[in-house]
Formats: structure tokens, sequence, C-alpha cells
């Protein structure tokens, strides 16, 4: 799993227990780094851009908008002060300005995933279940996967199954004999069995390639006669592939899945449509698109 996304997975999973975890639960207590990262990043992406923000005034947004409250968020600054993303003026435990000094919002991302790994005592099932969410991103996968690669035991295995059904990050359904399908309803919300259906048809290696692919290029033109997994994606209706018809020909076009809230999913379906068409004038137009950005 590539670093760089650790802290984005972190934000995923603290969004998920703000939403839907009690926050006197025990399981809590195995996620104390990973969401501290994750509230960092939704912070520094907040201020990202300008120059001070007082702290007091930002408090009560934290807490309204992000989950954070004030114990919380202190320890939130204290990372991004460790990681050199702000510098904290003011007296040692009330800070009253936060400058910022972060540059690059993507650097961001690296210095905060390599700070969760570096300087932080983080237990291995929260860098564990990171990875997880992050391989769960292009594909899902069984309880024996997760056995093989990670070395987990099985109650290991059971703690991970309640915190993920409680933060309702991680969906569990059975299979044959005593395997489960593990999957997200951030990406396969509704698909997660039909994609495990073209994976055991044609291969795990053979479907993470081609989700690899369209997951690094959105809008993938697919060629359903030359590859048979993108072919089944597209015939089964697995992933987003919305359709350009250009000079008599219909072209799919293939998008990753990610699950929205309702309002934004629209938006969501106009932004995949848009860059269908211009993909469509770059691969099959008589005079091609050469620069679409």
């Amino acid at each position: 799993m590539k670093k760089d996304l650790y802290s984005l997975r972190c934000q995923d999973l603290h969004n998920a227990v703000h939403t839907n975890v009690d926050p006197t639960s025990g399981f809590l207590t195995d996620y104390t780094s990973t969401r501290i990262v994750g509230m960092a990043g939704q912070v520094i992406s907040t201020i990202h851009g300008m120059d001070v923000v007082d702290y007091e005034r930002f408090e009560p947004i934290a807490a309204h908008q992000y989950g954070i409250d004030s114990l919380w968020l202190e320890k939130v600054f204290n990372v991004l002060q460790g990681c050199e993303l702000v510098e904290l003026k003011g007296k040692k435990n009330r800070p009253e300005k936060v400058h910022i000094k972060s540059k690059y919002l993507k650097n961001n991302y690296d210095i905060l995933s390599d700070y969760l790994t570096a300087e932080m005592t983080t237990k291995d099932v929260e860098i564990s279940t990171i990875d997880i969410l992050q391989n769960l991103s292009v594909s899902p996968l069984t309880t024996q996967d997760i056995k093989d690669k990670y070395n987990l035991a099985e109650e290991e295995i059971k703690k991970l199954k309640l915190f993920g059904t409680e933060s309702q990050l991680l969906q569990f359904t059975q299979l044959e004999g005593e395997d489960f399908l593990i999957s997200t309803p951030m990406y396969w919300d509704e698909n997660a069995e039909k994609a495990h259906a073209v994976m055991v048809d044609h291969s795990p290696v053979a479907f993470k390639s081609a989700m690899e692919k369209i997951k690094s290029y959105q809008g993938f033109p697919v060629d359903t006669l030359s590859n048979s997994v993108m072919g089944a994606l597209v015939s089964k209706g697995i992933l987003p592939t919305p359709i350009v018809r250009m000079n008599g020909t219909d072209h799919p076009f293939l998008f990753t899945p990610y699950n929205t809230k309702p309002e934004e999913k629209i938006v969501l379906e106009k932004a995949r449509d848009i860059l269908a068409c211009v993909r469509c004038g770059q691969h099959f137009a008589k005079y091609p698109i050469s620069n679409p950005i």
C-alpha cells in the first residue's frame, strides 16, 4: 500500500467513527493514533491556504463540523505542529493563534502518513485496518485473504469484524463454509458479491490489475472484446459506466465506485458524464483532444 494514502484512509476511519460509533465504545481504544491523524488531515485540509487561524474561534467549528472536541483538537494541533504544518502561538496549554505553514495540499498526505508510522505509537491492528481499507478500494477481500496477508489471529479477526460492523466501515457477507466476503460501503455498497464472482471467474490478479488501471485513469475507455475482466465489469453493471455515442458507436468508460451522500451523488454522476465525453474526444474523435487539462 502506498504510504501517502494512510492519512486519507485515516480520515475515512474517523468519519465513520464520528458518524456511527458511541464515543465510549471500547473498540475505539485500538484506534487512537489513526483517529488523530484522520482528524489532523481534515483540519489541515480546512485551514490550508489561510495565514492565521484564531484557535478559540476554530474550536466550535471543529466540534460541530468534524466531531473534534476541544480535548482531541489539542492533540490534533500538536500532531500538525510536529509535522511542521502549523505553528502554535500563545500559552503552552492554551494556544491563541495557529500560523499555517502548509504549502502543498498533496504533500500534507505524505507528511501525515510518515508521521503516523514513524513518530506515533500505532498498534498493529490500526495499520492492518488502514491497509485493508486501501485494498478494499480496489477489490473486495475475504477473511481468508486477510488471515494470510496480515497473519491475524481469530480473536483479532473477530475484533475487526465487530469494529467494522459497528462503525459501518466494513461489510461482511457469508460465503461458503466459514469464510466471509469483506467490502466497504464507500466503494462496494451494492456490488461486492458480483465483483467477487468476477474475481473467481478471471483470477484476483487480473481483477486487481484491471481495477488499478481504472483507478489511475478515471474514465477508462473500454474495449470489452480485448479485456475480458473489464467486459465483465461493464456487462454485469458493477462499476459506474457512462456511455458516449460518437459516429453511431457506443463507447463505455469505466470509473471506480465511490459511495457518497445522496445530495452529492448527482454532482458526482454529472462529473463522470463530463469526463467520459472528454475521454471520448481524446480516444475516438477524428481530431483528438490532445491536452484535456
